[in-house]
């Protein structure tokens, strides 16, 4: 597990989407789930960053390349432009889901690893963002007061049950976290403030 933390609009989804990106281009056999709870990265800009993508050709195979982006064109879905067809190595969870169901997910993988005798596989996990998971306490709850610790409550299960599996199975997973206020620390690891 890693856990990248960084306050707001510094550039978290931007690095882990370089980091999913290099990741699938160094390892060709590599697999890559990003969980995407927040929903604020267009398909554009997954492009961009270097996800890999299905690209449209033409009749002699080359890549129809547009001419805003220099990016070759992706193949989408007709009835929704910002349906792009991926490189079959990258899965994104587009919608909300609860913490738990990520998690799921995750033994989903696994399951598939093992049906395919692919234990060896790398997998590269991405949370984005821990702070917009909920857990299903906390969508079950009107009170606030008993939705207080359920996430934590629910990572540390998950941290624990999961942990020798994701070694067993060549499993990376990143947790991207938000810091609301200034953190203070000692020493050589103080935040820089420009």
């Amino acid at each position: 597990y890693h856990v990248f933390a960084a306050p707001a609009h510094s550039g978290k989804s931007t690095t882990c989407i370089r980091t999913i990106a290099n990741f699938l281009n160094t390892y060709k056999n590599g697999l890559a789930l990003w969980v995407d709870g927040e929903q604020a990265t267009p398909p554009g800009r997954l492009m961009q960053l270097g996800i890999p993508y299905q690209h449209q050709k033409d009749e002699n195979g080359n890549d129809i390349i547009d001419p805003d982006t220099g990016l070759p064109m992706p193949i989408v879905n007709p009835n929704n432009r910002d349906d792009v067809k991926w490189d079959q190595r990258f899965f994104r969870v587009p919608y909300n889901v609860t913490l738990e169901k990520a998690f799921g997910l995750i033994d989903k993988c696994i399951e598939i690893k093992i049906n395919f005798n692919q234990e060896d596989t790398p997998l590269l996990v991405v949370f984005d963002s821990i702070d917009s998971l909920p857990s299903e306490k906390e969508l079950e709850t009107d009170n606030p007061d008993q939705a207080i610790g359920q996430k934590s409550k629910v990572l540390g299960y998950y941290m624990k049950r999961f942990l020798f599996k994701l070694r067993q199975y060549n499993i990376c997973v990143i947790f991207i976290a938000h810091i609301g206020k200034k953190l203070s620390m000692m020493g050589p690891y103080e935040a820089y403030d420009g």
